[in-house]
């Protein structure tokens, strides 16, 4: 029985003989393995407790969905504009066709694709800012970062920039509005981006009225709100990217986007990330030497 690179094995010179004996000795190792769950799981929380875990980076990969939505968008939209003219009958017979414009459709393909990168967005940036967190010290053992990955979109903000900051603020303002109105409205089948969803009876005919995202007040008015603008939604996106990874955060980019290394919770317990955090170029010799030390370990696997 030995513990290899893909796992427990078990392993013998005579296959046929061996099988039998071999078949009840994983029988007995899955039963111990089951009897022991209530250990295991004292050791996760303890793990969890004393710092010694891995937080998984999937910043990277994340982003790429929000890029490729965005790309998407952009690519649909400047193909409607070009085709915006185009008119395309279809004969059905003698006396009967159909008229189709493109654009309309290119411009509503769009559309879907807006709302998917914007959502794209919005699920990397939380994971973003709980790995941002960590490396500004905010965030050290694993319950530290279980009561973050629980919070709202707004708190892990907060968790790795400070709204302080007037041009934060101002990106942070923007960003709430959107996720407002894709998160409240558009993800959970609430009607529409302004979140009409009404139409009140009165002897003046249909009135229009939404729903208001509050939380305490009110919760409906007459009218539709004032929802985002899909080019101007992505620009906005795009913009606090650059933001996010400028200044004292830009070492952080550079570990996260670029190396896409795990954030280990003992460097930041120990001091070890606030020292890197210090400069580009103290991030950079920090990320080489743990990658180094990362390829070893993976090729003393082999």
């Amino acid at each position: 029985i030995e513990h290899r690179k893909f796992g427990l094995g078990i392993f013998a010179a005579s296959v046929l003989e061996a099988e039998p004996p071999a078949e009840e000795v994983a029988r007995l190792i899955n039963r111990a393995a089951e009897a022991a769950t209530p250990y295991f799981a004292w050791r996760a929380e303890e793990a969890a407790r004393a710092s010694e875990l891995n937080v998984i980076n999937r910043s990277a990969e994340l982003f790429e969905r929000f890029e490729f939505f965005a790309d998407l968008y952009f690519s649909t939209k400047a193909e409607a504009e070009r085709r915006k003219g185009e008119r395309i009958e279809t004969e059905l017979g003698p006396s009967a066709w159909t008229v189709s414009y493109p654009s309309f459709q290119l411009r509503r393909t769009a559309g879907h694709y807006a709302i998917s990168a914007i959502e794209g967005f919005f699920s990397w940036s939380e994971h973003a800012f709980i790995l941002i967190a960590i490396l500004l010290g905010r965030c050290v053992t694993g319950e530290d970062v279980r009561e973050l990955a629980r919070a709202d979109w707004e708190t892990k903000f907060k968790a790795a920039l400070d709204v302080a900051d007037s041009t934060t603020k101002s990106f942070y303002d923007g960003l709430v509005h959107i996720r407002r109105q894709v998160r409240n409205f558009v993800a959970h089948g609430s009607f529409a981006k302004e979140g009409e969803a009404f139409e009140i009876h009165s002897s003046a005919g249909a009135v229009p009225m939404r729903m208001v995202d509050r939380r305490r007040g009110e919760r409906f008015k007459f009218g539709a709100g004032a929802g985002f603008v899909d080019e101007e939604a992505i620009r906005l996106l795009r913009a606090f990217v650059d933001h996010l990874w400028s200044g004292a955060r830009e070492p952080a980019g550079l570990y996260i986007q670029d190396y896409r290394l795990p954030l280990i919770l003992t460097m930041a317990n120990d001091g070890s990330y606030a020292q890197a955090m210090a400069s580009v170029q103290k991030m950079t010799a920090f990320a080489n030497h743990l990658s180094e030390e990362m390829d070893r370990h993976a090729n003393m696997d082999f």
